[in-house]
């Protein structure tokens, strides 16, 4: 078995050294020393990758660390079903007081957080020819995890789950995102690993979870995360809008930055714009009128406007009027839709 591996690195031109490991009960065995940077473009873990063949239990052991520690929960992925032909439960166990580890199956990695230590294992039945794109795969999805569990650490948010097929961490009050990690189409090996995007029932950002995942799947996990926080209190306000406005009012995103609101029964609506102001977040609020084409009707008269709300001053100092509509912080958004509802409820 290590010739059909050594040949497999040969044939990928990655480095690597033989030399002799010993398994968890003391007994010498087979081992490959690979230098991880030629195998992947790899920026997340040290170089060296520990292969040790254990062939009375029919895998391959590998051993790594990630360059820096992670904070969270000791991580365990049986996404992948055991062995059969073993009875032992499928798991890799690492002592966080001490550097044991006992492997008892396959189909399962595990990450020490305190240390970046990682261990994963391979079964040696892979087929010849695919075992180290077998390890490449495992390692993608370690890297791919980490790299989305740093962000989450960066942007100072709580993390709630991790593991190699689910993210979960909390946003807000009460509210939790999650991504589903999902493998590689195993037919075709260059259709990127598709990832699911999901949001707790109460997330008032549910009306733009499409738009989201789209973001997601084009952009990446970065520019959802950013707009899951600064959006935020726009999205409380707008589901506080439908709960309790005392006029009709139909909300639709045209994404996650581009909102309208009608309001039917008053011929007008609002168009909110999520933008940046010199390096500020802002808010435009736009009063437009209430019909399927850009251009109002000839008679139409803008009821916010004719009520003279936009030369009023708003109570936070924040809020600025413009001609047809103000600019204000995103958490001011509520204060202007308060006005304006309570405006249009007393309109003729």
């Amino acid at each position: 078995m290590i010739n059909g591996i050594c040949h497999d690195l040969d044939s990928k031109k990655a480095k690597y050294s033989l030399l002799q490991g010993t398994d968890d009960s003391g007994n010498k065995r087979p081992a490959i020393l690979v230098n991880l940077s030629t195998l992947t473009k790899n920026s997340w873990a040290h170089s060296s990758l520990l292969i040790v063949l254990d062939p009375t239990k029919g895998v391959a052991v590998l051993q790594g660390r990630t360059k820096n520690p992670l904070s969270f929960d000791p991580i365990l992925d049986t996404s992948e079903p055991a062995d059969p032909t073993t009875t032992s439960s499928s798991s890799v166990t690492v002592d966080p007081t001490s550097s044991s580890q006992t492997v008892s199956a396959t189909g399962s990695v595990n990450i020490d957080p305190s240390t970046g230590r990682f261990l994963l294992h391979i079964p040696l039945s892979t087929e010849e020819g695919k075992f180290i794109s077998t390890v490449v795969s495992k390692l993608s999805k370690i890297e791919r995890m980490v790299s989305y569990v740093e962000l989450i650490k960066s942007m100072s948010l709580q993390l709630r789950e991790a593991s190699m097929t689910k993210i979960s961490f909390e946003y807000g009050p009460d509210l939790t995102a999650t991504v589903l990690l999902h493998d590689s189409d195993p037919v075709d090996s260059t259709t990127p690993p598709k990832i699911t995007f999901k949001l707790s029932s109460n997330s008032p950002h549910n009306i733009v979870a499409p738009h989201l995942q789209a973001l997601l799947d084009e952009r990446g996990l970065l520019p959802v995360v950013w707009l899951l926080r600064t959006s935020l209190p726009i999205y409380q306000s707008l589901k506080q809008l439908e709960q309790t406005s005392p006029v009709r009012v139909l909300i639709v995103a045209r994404s996650v930055v581009d909102i309208r609101i009608m309001f039917p029964n008053r011929r007008t609506s609002l168009e909110l714009r999520l933008m940046k102001r010199h390096k500020t977040d802002v808010v435009y609020v736009k009063e437009l009128a209430d019909t399927a084409t850009s251009v109002p009707e000839p008679d139409w008269a803008s009821p916010l406007k004719t009520a003279g709300i936009w030369k009023e001053r708003f109570s936070h100092p924040s809020i600025v009027p413009l001609s047809d509509g103000a600019v204000c912080p995103p958490d001011e958004v509520g204060t202007v839709l308060t006005k304006v509802v309570q405006t249009l409820a007393t309109a003729t």
